[in-house]
């Protein structure tokens, strides 16, 4: 899985040069990229295509989706609605078939993410008129997801969630919103939140070390190192870092220049590792950066449209755009699926 620094200095004009690879209903792969993607402009779905690109199957969603959840042993995951959207589809992920849609409770909006421990689905809700954290269970019973209970926490905004062994890390972006809207963004508090994974229970907060970030999403590496990517709420072009690595108890900004942050538009939009490196994206700026974990240092960059999604495969490292493309290893191709924020790589069991 190493990275190919043969591509990472290349502007996006001179990877479009490379082969595109068109769609095409292909034999069942044992890894599939799985993600939210957009059909046009008013249907959305979850869409799954294999490492050379090819088209496996496509499940219509009710609405726009954010992310997915991919089960640990059973070839099932669920989609998750963007906030403030109320739905979680459930499905297949050999056929692509749905197995369960519900609605959440009316009092609830979800923020996109969610993470299985075993055959309980903890999602990432707020209060839909509050924005006060609840985490959502449910059960995975006869083809179903049952809820079992809900958690309400004193904190706002809770985004992406992320486990290691017996602890799940969710990041606590702070915000108040009113459908879309941030409603508090000159004073807010944004932090990473260890919880106990089975029961949920509060082991330790970890405050931001910047005033105006909200800490969004999390990416661990194979020691249970955690970093974060975040996103600044005013001015871009007065943006403060927005990638930092959890250690000593304490939030580490990267060792990256201060006018980086401002060229990203202030904005972190996915987050992965990989062999002692740090994948981030900022679709705004359409940029896609290479940190050394251990020095937090920038490698490598390059640039391409619309650049998000990220995930780790076989191949290398996988991103996708809101254009169609796909960069997987050292190929870009076009996959004809317009990606979502976020996809991942399900190895078909």
């Amino acid at each position: 899985m190493a990275i190919n620094r043969r591509y990472m200095l290349k502007t996006f004009a001179a990877l479009s040069a490379c082969q595109l690879v068109p769609p095409a209903f292909a034999f069942n792969s044992n890894e599939l990229i799985i993600g939210a993607c957009r059909l046009d402009d008013k249907n959305f779905a979850v869409s799954a295509v294999d490492l050379d690109g090819r088209l496996q199957w496509q499940l219509a969603l009710p609405a726009r989706g954010h992310d997915i959840a991919l089960h640990g042993t059973q070839n099932i995951a669920v989609a998750v609605a963007r906030r403030p959207g109320q739905f979680l589809v459930l499905f297949n992920t050999i056929s692509g078939k749905t197995m369960h849609v519900l609605t959440v409770a009316n009092h609830c909006k979800l923020n996109g993410h969610a993470i299985w421990v075993d055959d309980t689905l903890i999602v990432s809700s707020s209060d839909i008129k509050t924005s006060k954290m609840r985490l959502l269970r449910f059960k995975f019973i006869g083809g179903a997801l049952e809820l079992m209970d809900e958690h309400n926490y004193d904190y706002y905004g809770p985004h992406q969630l992320e486990r290691f062994g017996n602890n799940i890390y969710v990041a606590i972006g702070g915000l108040k919103t009113n459908e879309r809207d941030v409603t508090n963004k000159e004073d807010f508090e944004s932090l990473i939140l260890k919880l106990e994974a089975t029961t949920l229970r509060k082991l330790k907060a970890y405050p931001a070390t910047t005033k105006h970030v909200s800490l969004r999403h999390l990416a661990i590496d194979q020691t249970g190192q955690v970093y974060v990517a975040g996103q600044y709420q005013l001015a871009v072009d007065q943006s403060e870092t927005l990638l930092f690595r959890l250690d000593n108890n304490a939030l580490q900004p990267f060792n990256a220049p201060a006018d980086l942050w401002p060229k990203l538009k202030g904005y972190l939009g996915s987050i992965r590792c990989i062999n002692e490196k740090v994948i981030v994206t900022s679709p705004r700026a359409h940029w896609l950066g290479i940190f050394n974990s251990n020095t937090l240092t920038l490698e490598d960059q390059l640039f391409a449209h619309d650049i998000c999604a990220l995930a780790n495969s076989p191949k290398g490292i996988v991103a996708g755009t809101g254009t169609g493309k796909l960069l997987i290893g050292d190929n870009m191709m076009n996959s004809h699926v317009i990606w979502d924020n976020h996809f991942q790589v399900a190895r078909i069991k």
